[in-house]
């Protein structure tokens, strides 16, 4: 009974970390909704953009790309002109590929929704916001520039 206590134990405790393992990338899903968007061929587009976290938030933003290049940011309500630590870091889509296989590659938590057509991640959760340990980003509205 000594032995089997702790055995007991261990087995509970495993199954209440579940949750907060890496959700299987199931026939890599993360590549195939890559291919969906590169096969946009977009290198000139405009998105909106939110950055929640515990570093530098960001509210919603309109992010301008040329030549797969963030050149904007710009305020999606009065369309000012976004600048200083909060515009720092914004990923072109590519980038937030790139971000999302690198947590992937490293066991980080992921949790990501992509745009039924187009691809791109609509939702991207990368560590947790629960531990104060994670990001979400969000983009929506893609349109491209010419």
């Amino acid at each position: 009974m000594k032995i089997l206590t702790p055995l007991l134990l261990a087995l509970t405790l495993s199954g209440c970390a579940r949750p907060f393992l890496l959700p299987r990338d199931e026939e890599g899903e993360v590549a195939a909704q890559r291919r969906r968007w590169e096969s946009q061929n977009l290198d000139d587009y405009r998105f909106t953009f939110a950055r929640t976290c515990f570093c530098v938030p960001l509210g919603a933003v309109v992010v301008e790309v040329r030549d797969d290049h963030v050149v904007s940011v710009k305020d999606a309500q009065t369309g000012s002109p976004v600048t200083g630590p909060e515009a720092q870091g914004i990923p072109t889509i590519d980038e937030l590929f790139d971000a999302i296989d690198a947590a992937a590659d490293e066991g980080t938590y992921l949790d990501v929704k992509y745009h039924s057509s187009l691809g791109y991640p609509t939702e991207a959760e990368i560590g947790t916001l629960a531990n104060d340990a994670g990001v979400r980003y969000s983009v929506g509205s893609v349109q491209r520039v010419p």
